[in-house]
């Protein structure tokens, strides 16, 4: 039986990213994948999406060319286009992927893992299986959709979740997404760009339930200008199938019943714990694992990170975590910061948020102080032609001290990285303001909210 330093189920942005910091370290390191390398990440999440979207932008902004002088005679785009372009982006990441993990020694195994005893797996694959022993063992399998409960058989055909509709090459002309969250609404504005109708149901009081409410009431009328419809407390009870019509009928609470062509299904994610025989050697979980401030599950040489853990279901978060649980394995005393992880949407306009909300910090009782800086006042923008959206930063009334942040605008998900510094170091919102931003650039309108609780406003040219 092969033993080695740290096993790592799950190659994902978690898996691989604690792979490779624990190969730099000298560590002997076996990364068990069943899927591809890379994990949802790269194949069928953010980078599908984001390589999407960025398509998506690029239109907008060639449909809009005359508004900067620039004459596009005849612009045009389809999905099967786009998403070619997705999987040569998929391929060069993957390939660098692959140099990294190979460059530092990390020994790739393929199958399916599950423990047989604390610190031994049991590795399947096409009807093979071998055992392995880790010092260390880091559990990184990562998430899959949720299902839809009810759904007649003949419609399944019409319905599918993002890891289906990231590679669809066929625009469907009338579309409905079942979830409001950001996986739905970006994928939203990739298929509205491109003329499909689109519908969003969303259960909750408004979009983008992860943040606060401000930001989904900000893009809920972005989409409907550009004739998206949102419905907002409304479930799907059941989705059947119309033969007349050849489409997929969901049913709402209440009898309103919607026919669409396709149906994406974006409920949230379940953690990937199913196959990894946690209760064979008693590791504590419900839905997800549980794990201590060090990502430590209840038996301490066993990490749990990203999504598995169900703490913060973002690929950002996961490599985050990765760091974490390897330096604390290798003896260093490292804690996880769950305060002050960027939340990202990458719609039109971007909606970014970290720390606590202005909404959050009034519910918790604080004396708060808000400033807020319109891109429309921001010289930059203006000479880019993206003015929608703003900066709002939130701080203690009495000492000034940052509590979190929201971003609206383009280039919103590069921006909140300075508001996200600022907050773990601990800063004020007068150091903030005094702080000195390129002229003209969008991040003064960072310092220009900071400067807006401290004193007053400055002209930005």
């Amino acid at each position: 039986m092969k033993k080695y330093d740290f096993v790592i189920v799950g190659s994902g942005s978690g898996g691989s990213t604690a792979a490779i910091l624990a190969a730099q370290r000298k560590a002997s390191v076996a990364l068990i994948e069943r899927n591809q390398i890379g994990g949802v990440n790269l194949h069928w999440g953010c980078i599908p999406v984001k390589s999407l979207v960025a398509s998506a932008k690029m239109l907008l902004h060639a449909r809009h060319g005359e508004d900067y002088g620039v004459a596009i005679p005849h612009v045009s785009a389809s999905l099967a286009t786009w998403v070619n372009r997705q999987r040569l982006v998929i391929a060069k990441l993957a390939e660098e992927l692959d140099r990294l993990l190979h460059r530092n020694g990390v020994e790739v195994l393929r199958g399916t893992a599950s423990f047989e005893s604390p610190n031994v797996l049991k590795i399947r694959h096409n009807g093979h299986e071998e055992m392995i022993e880790g010092k260390k063992i880091i559990l990184a399998t990562g998430s899959h959709a949720a299902p839809f409960p009810n759904i007649e058989a003949a419609a399944h055909p019409l319905t599918g979740t993002s890891n289906d509709f990231v590679h669809l090459t066929t625009l469907p002309p009338r579309l409905l997404i079942i979830g409001g969250g950001y996986i739905g609404c970006e994928l939203c504005g990739v298929y509205s760009t491109l003329g499909a109708k689109v519908t969003i149901v969303e259960a909750g009081t408004h979009l983008l339930p992860e943040i606060e409410p401000e930001a989904g009431q900000y893009l809920q009328g972005k989409f409907e200008q550009t004739g998206v419809r949102v419905l907002l407390n409304s479930r799907v009870e059941k989705i059947t199938y119309d033969a007349s019509s050849s489409r997929a009928v969901a049913h709402l609470e209440g009898g309103t019943l919607l026919q669409e062509e396709k149906i994406l299904i974006s409920i949230g994610r379940h953690p990937n714990i199913d196959t990894l025989g946690l209760d064979r050697v008693s590791i504590a979980h419900g839905r997800a694992i549980d794990v201590n401030e060090h990502l430590q599950t209840n038996l301490r040489h066993v990490y749990a990170i990203g999504d598995v853990n169900g703490r913060s279901l973002l690929s950002h978060s996961a490599a985050a975590q990765a760091e974490v649980a390897v330096n604390h394995a290798l003896g260093d005393t490292s804690s996880m910061d769950f305060k002050h992880i960027p939340f990202c949407v990458l719609t039109n306009p971007e909606i970014t948020s970290v720390g606590i909300s202005e909404s959050t910090a009034l519910e918790m009782g604080l004396r708060i102080r808000v400033g807020r800086c319109p891109f429309r006042n921001v010289g930059r923008a203006l000479a880019m032609g993206e003015l929608d959206g703003f900066v709002k930063l939130v701080a203690e009334e009495d000492t000034g001290r940052l509590l979190g942040g929201l971003i609206i605008g383009s280039h919103a998900s590069e921006l909140i990285a300075q508001v996200t510094l600022a907050l773990k170091l601990d800063a004020t919102v007068q150091q903030l303001a005094r702080s000195i931003c390129a002229r003209p650039t969008l991040s003064e309108a960072i310092q220009e909210a900071a400067r807006r609780i401290v004193s007053g406003p400055l002209p930005s040219v």
